[in-house]
């Protein structure tokens, strides 16, 4: 029998979680020698950027982290200072990690500072979660080549990782600030994507960039406001190999060290232009089907198979949620009254669990919001830290699946009421995407045995079973499934369970 089986590679790349791990991220900011701190009002950190390499049995991480700090100095003026940094971290697995590309996500959980002689120290708490994209290579047996040999074939889809999509640009925007500005003391930016559209080898990335702004007054009555001002960008990302059917996980990351604040201060107009250079990573996912042979059999000999699995990933398009942030909090007993809201600052949001019901996600996660404020009597501006918890509803998601998820907020304001409350009124967005695991099966090899015992007779009657479909009468009649049908043109379809098969063959 004349048998050449052909085989055709495939390369299935899946996501995995390695582990989840907290670090500190610790900046010592001196304070400049004209200026002796006599409180801190605000300190933030904030990570825009975070990488990981496997090596062995350690996926070895690199960020960089902004620093900031507002506080009030012995002279009744205000200062700020803000310092990149650069941390280095490690987690270790029980087995070497085998990834061909690391995923890392940081989230600033907590913040805490302290006066530390002519210094301000400011410790960040980072949640990290680490994830992999492997891949498994498996050969497909794709056709037989034989007369002799009947094969039943089953199309097969599964995702190939193209690789990332790279690029760094800037953004830049114009605003103006109606007031009598002494000096800009920090701007806090963050940035969200709102749709990614694969093209023909490009991506067209669309965005949302929000900037708060704080600055001190001039007057008698100096103080500190905040302004807050929301623009978008769209821009092209090139890889070749994207298609309109990829998928693509997209990572932005703000360059804080490199932004470009200029002023031009009036009485009581400040022009403003701020530009900001933006690093994005898309990890492109392509869609791929292949027809494979999931059953054959050979008339003249017994066939021996061999069958392999496999790891495949499934993933959707990222669902952009919008959905409104309220609440409110009172202050404590030792706390000066609220006479006048200033405004909010460096303020973010960290997800602390999802819940999949059905078509809905459920994300819950923390608002931390710096709010601003002046006590009159005290002639002094003070800062609270709000938390609020938030859930919000992503719809129309795919069941049994996975979410990767991200929470930014927009928009947001505060409001006193009765001078002992701050009620928080805002946006919270949240970006969502899923994924599935799963595995397929293939024939990997197939070998010809001894040939089948000729019984010699002329016809076959078979009673079919429960579930019989021609394909499996045929083989275990060792016929074709042309001669079935042909033979028995009475035959029900589907095959009913008791029904009778008759083939006549030649002796």
């Amino acid at each position: 029998m004349s048998f050449e089986p052909s085989y055709e590679k495939i390369v299935s790349s899946y996501r995995r979680r390695i582990g989840e791990m907290q670090t500190i991220v610790e900046c010592k900011l001196p304070i400049v020698s004209d200026s002796v701190a006599s409180k801190v009002l605000v300190a933030n950190v904030a990570i825009n950027n975070i990488t990981g390499t496997a090596s062995g049995n350690a996926v070895m991480l690199d960020g960089v982290a902004k620093a900031q700090v507002m506080y009030v100095a012995e002279d009744g003026g205000y200062r700020s200072m803000d310092y990149t940094i650069e941390f280095k971290d490690k987690y270790l697995t029980e087995a070497d990690v085998d990834a061909s590309e690391i995923i890392a996500r940081a989230d600033i959980v907590d913040v805490n500072y302290a006066i530390d002689g002519n210094m301000i120290r400011v410790t960040g708490v980072a949640n990290i979660t680490i994830d992999g994209i492997y891949n498994d290579n498996v050969n497909a047996l794709i056709s037989t080549n034989s007369e002799d040999v009947f094969s039943k074939m089953e199309e097969i889809g599964y995702l190939n990782f193209l690789g990332i999509a790279q690029e760094k640009f800037d953004v830049s925007s114009d605003y103006v600030i109606q007031d009598a500005v002494l000096d800009v003391l920090s701007v806090c930016p963050s940035v969200y994507i709102d749709r990614v559209e694969p093209m023909d080898n490009y991506a067209k990335i669309t965005g949302y960039v929000n900037v708060i702004t704080t600055y001190s007054t001039n007057g008698d009555n100096s103080t500190l406001r905040t302004h807050t001002t929301s623009f978008d960008f769209t821009q092209e990302v090139a890889l070749t190999g994207i298609t309109e059917s990829s998928r693509i996980e997209s990572v932005v990351n703000i360059q804080y060290s490199n932004i470009v604040l200029n002023t031009n201060i009036e009485a009581d107009t400040t022009a403003i232009t701020i530009n900001m250079p933006l690093d994005y990573m898309g990890y492109v996912w392509n869609n791929k089907t292949i027809d494979v042979v999931s059953d054959l059999y050979s008339t003249t000999n017994m066939l021996t198979c061999n069958t392999i699995s496999f790891n495949t990933f499934e993933i959707d398009n990222p669902i952009v949620t919008s959905s409104r942030l309220s609440g409110m909090i009172s202050l404590m007993d030792n706390e000066p009254a609220i006479d006048e809201i200033l405004g909010v600052t460096c303020s973010n949001a960290v997800v602390a669990g999802t819940n999949l019901s059905g078509d809905t996600l459920t994300v819950d996660g923390v608002a931390y919001i710096n709010v601003l404020y002046r006590n009159t009597d005290l002639g002094a501006t003070f800062a609270n830290m709000v938390q609020l918890p938030f859930s919000v509803d992503v719809r129309g998601v795919n069941a049994n699946s996975m979410a990767d998820v991200t929470a930014q907020l927009q928009n947001i304001t505060a409001k006193a009421r009765r001078g002992v409350e701050i009620e928080i009124m805002g946006d919270i967005i949240v970006n969502a995407t899923m994924y599935r695991d799963g595995t397929q099966a293939v024939i990997d090899s197939v070998a010809i045995g001894e040939e089948k015992i000729d019984n010699n007779y002329c016809m076959s009657i078979y009673f079919a079973k429960s579930g019989d479909t021609v394909w499996d009468i045929a083989k275990k009649m060792s016929v074709s499934e042309d001669a079935i049908l042909a033979q028995n043109q009475d035959l029900t379809l589907p095959i009913q369970e008791g029904e009778r098969i008759v083939v006549y063959r030649q002796s």
